[in-house]
Formats: C-alpha cells, sequence, structure tokens
C-alpha cells in the first residue's frame, strides 16, 4: 500500500503562504486530516469554558441524548412539570394538592431547582444555557468510548418503567423526547486505544445490572473514563512507536486523606508525570495533523503505531519516496517559522532503525523546539482544558508538592463495585490489577491505607496476612 504526503493539503490547511514578508508564514490549524482531543489552544481567552468541569453533569444531558438518538425540542421548567402532574392526580381539596407539591419539590429537586436523577431516562433531560462547549465533549466520549452495544444496553434500560408509582408519574409528565437522526454515528475523534473502550464496556455492563447503581454513579463513571482516556493518551503519544496501546500505562494516585512525600512513587509517578508531557500534546497532535495529510488506499486517520505498520511494510522505493516527502515538509516548516534561530536546536539522534521513523521523529522535535521557544501559551492552554478538569475532580493540593493524583473514599467505592460482580469476591492482589487495568496504580503506603478502608467496611476476608489469602467482597 502506497503512502504519501499531500504536501500541497498540507499548505492548504496550515495557511502557507511563502511570499509573505512574515516571519511566521503557517497556522498550526489541526482538526482538519485528524482529531484526537476536543480542545483547542482558546482556553485563556474564553474562562467561561470552565462550566463545562463545574458543571459536567450537561456533558452527560448531551452524551445520553447521543446515545439514546434523542433530542429535546421544547424546554421546560419545574412549573410546567408540575402543572402536568397535578392533572394526573385527584387531590379532593386543595390541602392535599399543596402538600404533593411539597413533595415533589423536595423529592425530585435540590436546592438550586435542578432535576434530581431518580431514573436512567432523566439523564436525557439535562441541559446547559450554552451547550456548545459540553456538546463538543460528549462528542468526544461517544467516539472513543461508546459502541453501538451500548446504545443498545442504554436504550433499554431508559425505557424502562419504574415500579414506584410517584417515579412512573414523573416520567410520564416530562416533555417527549424527539428522534434524533444517527448522525453522531459518523466518525470524528479518533479512536487511539481500543482497551480502553472494550473495558468502559465492561464496567457499564456491571453498573446497569443494578439500577440504582447507574442512576447514582453514572456521573463517576464517564468524568473516571474521561480522565482515563485522555491521560493514557497523553502518555502514549509521547512514546510515539514504541507506545503499548494494549494495556494502560502506570500512573500512581494518592488517597485523598493520607499524606505524601516526594520520595513516594505516587509522587514521582503520578500527576508529574503527566505534567511533565503537557508541553509535549500539542506538538504531538500538529505532527500527526502533518503525518495525515496523505494519499493511500487505506482508511485512515492514522496514529503513530498505524503508521509504523505501514513504513515497514513499504518497499525501498516507497521509503525513499516519503522520506523526500518528509523532508520537504520539515524544510517548509522551518522556513515558514522564521521567529526561531534553527541553528540552536540540538541534532536529532536516530531512535529507530527505519530511516523514516526517524525523520518523522525530526519533524515531531522540530515542532515542539519552536512551540517551546516562541509559543509555550498556545501548548500551556491546549494542556489547560484536560488540567483544569483534573484539578476539579481528580487533583488535590499539597503544600509545597504541589497537586498530586487523588482518589477519595467515594471514587475508591465506587471503582471497587465495577471490580468486582455483585454477589462475587476477589483476592485482593487480583482486585489491585484490577485497579491498574483500569490505570489506576497505588504504591505500598496506599495499599495498606485501602485495606483499612475495606476493614472499616467489614468487606474484607483474611485467610491470613498475605495477599493471596485475603479476599474483598462486593459492596453491591
Amino acid at each position: 500500500m502506497e503512502y504519501r504526503i499531500l504536501i500541497d493539503e498540507f499548505k492548504k490547511n496550515y495557511e502557507i503562504d511563502t511570499t509573505r514578508s512574515d516571519q511566521v508564514k503557517l497556522k498550526h490549524n489541526t482538526g482538519n486530516t485528524i482529531i484526537l482531543l476536543p480542545f483547542v489552544t482558546n482556553f485563556r481567552k474564553n474562562k467561561e469554558n470552565k462550566d463545562y468541569i463545574v458543571n459536567f453533569s450537561a456533558v452527560l444531558g448531551e452524551l445520553s441524548r447521543m446515545l439514546a438518538d434523542k433530542k429535546i425540542k421544547d424546554k421546560f421548567s419545574k412549573e410546567v412539570l408540575i402543572i402536568k402532574l397535578i392533572e394526573k392526580v385527584n387531590f379532593g381539596n386543595e390541602q392535599n394538592k399543596s402538600s404533593f407539591i411539597d413533595i415533589i419539590d423536595s423529592l425530585f429537586y435540590d436546592s438550586n431547582g435542578n432535576l434530581q436523577i431518580f431514573h436512567p431516562k432523566v439523564y436525557n433531560y439535562i441541559t446547559a444555557e450554552k451547550p456548545r462547549v459540553h456538546k463538543k465533549i460528549a462528542q468526544f466520549i461517544f467516539n472513543v468510548l461508546s459502541s453501538r452495544e451500548t446504545k443498545e444496553i442504554l436504550k433499554d434500560k431508559f425505557a424502562s418503567k419504574p415500579q414506584n408509582l410517584l417515579y412512573k408519574l414523573m416520567l410520564e409528565s416530562l416533555p417527549e423526547l424527539q428522534e434524533e437522526s444517527s448522525k453522531f454515528e459518523s466518525y470524528k475523534y479518533k479512536l487511539y486505544m481500543p482497551f480502553i473502550s472494550e473495558l468502559f464496556q465492561k464496567d457499564l455492563e456491571t453498573m446497569i445490572e443494578d439500577t440504582r447503581f447507574f442512576v447514582d454513579d453514572f456521573e463517576k463513571l464517564i468524568k473516571y473514563y474521561y480522565f482515563f482516556y485522555v491521560s493514557q493518551l497523553i502518555l502514549k503519544l509521547n512514546d510515539m512507536f514504541d507506545a503499548d496501546i494494549k494495556t494502560a500505562s502506570e500512573l500512581y494516585f494518592n488517597l485523598d486523606f493520607e499524606s505524601t512525600s516526594r520520595t513516594r512513587t505516587s509522587y514521582i509517578k503520578g500527576w508529574e508525570v503527566l505534567k511533565g508531557n503537557e508541553k509535549m500534546l500539542f506538538p504531538h497532535i500538529n505532527c500527526l495533523e502533518i503525518l495525515n495529510h496523505r494519499y493511500d488506499e487505506g482508511k485512515g486517520p492514522y496514529s503513530y503505531i498505524e503508521l509504523k505498520k505501514i513504513i515497514c511494510e513499504m518497499n525501498s522505493q516507497e521509503l525513499a519516496a516519503l522520506d523526500d516527502d518528509i523532508k520537504e515538509i520539515i524544510e517548509l516548516y522551518k522556513f515558514c517559522i522564521g521567529d526561531v534561530v534553527w541553528e540552536e536546536m540540538n541534532p536529532v539522534e536516530d531512535k529507530h532503525p527505519n530511516p523514516v521513523l526517524n525523520r518523522i521523529y525530526e519533524l515531531y522535535k522540530c515542532i515542539y523546539f519552536q512551540f517551546t521557544l516562541q509559543r509555550k501559551d498556545r501548548w500551556k492552554s491546549y494542556f489547560e482544558w484536560f488540567e483544569e478538569f483534573c484539578k476539579a475532580n481528580f487533583l488535590k493540593t499539597r503544600g509545597q508538592l504541589g497537586y498530586t493524583l487523588n482518589i477519595t473514599e467515594e471514587y475508591l467505592i465506587f471503582i471497587t463495585k465495577l471490580c468486582i460482580p455483585k454477589g462475587d469476591k476477589l483476592r485482593l492482589n487480583l482486585l489491585f490489577k484490577e485497579f491498574e487495568l483500569r490505570g489506576m496504580w497505588f504504591d505500598r503506603d496506599s495499599k495498606y491505607k485501602i485495606i483499612e478502608i475495606y476493614e472499616k467496611l467489614n468487606i474484607l476476608e483474611k485467610k491470613s496476612d498475605s495477599g493471596d489469602a485475603q479476599y474483598v467482597k462486593s459492596i453491591l
């Protein structure tokens, strides 16, 4: 299969004009050939985008409607819903009606007047005033985590009838959802790590078995898997052609209530690892964007791993032609970025036996070099979308140490529920392996604290002090 880079398309999408007198003659326009993340480089200019972090429930509303192929035609209010409810009930007198309204208000609405989730279908009714960012995040999650099986499972759950009469009346009083076309089925975001999508499917099926579990913790599932996927993508991109995209890379967490130090594995191999990769993320996004301006007989777009497979199967003539393409791209890129002293860039050492892979690595290093010198605000702003989400959900400040990856006891119990099916039990050592499958590592000190939590909850069976002879019982 021939694979060549369409240099004219690259020039067009990056708005290259070599006749201009400007020092910078191109724009780093991504998302034309491959879309990996729902981020842009203007987070600092749009602080209102933080709303999607705080109000992640709005993402769930958009995602649920995508999965159900539904849309809300008209907005509805608490007052309209209560009027519809009242029409369905015979009260006898005004006092009973007033008491009924008070009960509805206290049972189904929070202090801010938002409808509480009491049934899976209610997720479809969560909306936001400015849904653009929420839709973007939801589309990303839909593309990289869900499948047709996911849709069928959730459609059945949304359509289920509650036994509780009051719940039933509430659902019947909600406005009818309209059918939406299957436009969300079309490809958009590139799935880089299928193993995470498969794990998500497995954990969702576990949740679906218990309606209360799903209603209470669906948001936790989506938030964690959003973090899981993005954090692993950052690590895999930095490994480029050597990445293992079939299993999770090590990433260590601290428990919310424990102390830590600079010598702890949980500090050294936790947030510090992700933070250390922040400056590399946007250069990788651009490198893959450029490489996917391609002509070939395949489908694409391609990841580094897929490109490696294609390139390693090429004959010498094809390799030489592709190498010429990338050399031309590098020369053009350097010429168009004229505010950088390229002579100051360190020589790029060969990392692979294949010369074309080394040439791609050189392209990446050129992109990385100019961003770290002249356009730091761009890569910082791109990473900040994820960083702010982590601060709101999975990070904790620890004095002079700064931030560390953090899991609360509530979240630990949630992940434990996912790992151990209802009515079952699992060896402690195997449970920690299940955590690691889901991208969550704990060092020795944290494991001791986790054991104490399980003992407090009375779900730990000890036959000896050995991890092989300790079992954790299902919490469901």
